[in-house]
């Protein structure tokens, strides 16, 4: 199972809530199989890390 993470950064002028975004992939039979899933919102800082490591994932 393959995890792609990008953080979802709003378009707007004033980022207020992060969340992050990311594929759950199980390739079977010549398909992709994807489930995008998403982590709860939360409070934008400039801290937050510009991908979350796979570790991370499970947790979500």
């Amino acid at each position: 199972m393959k995890n792609s993470l990008k953080p979802n950064i709003p378009t707007c002028v004033a980022l207020h809530t992060a969340v992050y975004k990311f594929l759950r992939c199980n390739p079977a039979g010549g398909q992709a199989n994807c489930v995008t899933q998403q982590s709860a919102e939360m409070p934008w800082s400039p801290e937050l890390p510009s991908k979350l490591p796979a570790a991370d994932a499970d947790s979500l």
